[in-house]
């Protein structure tokens, strides 16, 4: 799988997680996340010898992604999709 990952400004985790929050029964939120954290591609420069400047956001980057993993667990524990939720 090809690598998707752009300087954009914004997260689509963060907008995927805000839109589950205003709307959690949607399953058109849940595929939003979904998707947005499919586009995850690891650590930033993670096989780059580039020094430390880029650590912070290496973290901010890694940090929404277990914030929306966090976000889409929860949400499938509580429409009792038990077994999804543990996977994630």
């Amino acid at each position: 799988m090809a690598c998707q990952c752009r300087r954009r400004r914004g997260s689509p985790v963060v907008a995927a997680r805000r839109a589950l929050r205003a709307n959690p029964g949607s399953a058109a939120a849940v595929e939003r996340l979904r998707a947005a954290l499919r586009r995850y591609c690891g650590d930033f420069l993670e096989s780059e010898n580039a020094g430390d400047w880029h650590l912070e956001l290496r973290d901010h980057l890694r940090r929404l992604r277990v914030e929306g993993l966090l976000a889409l667990g929860a949400h499938l524990a509580e429409t009792a999709s038990h077994e999804e939720a543990a996977a994630v």
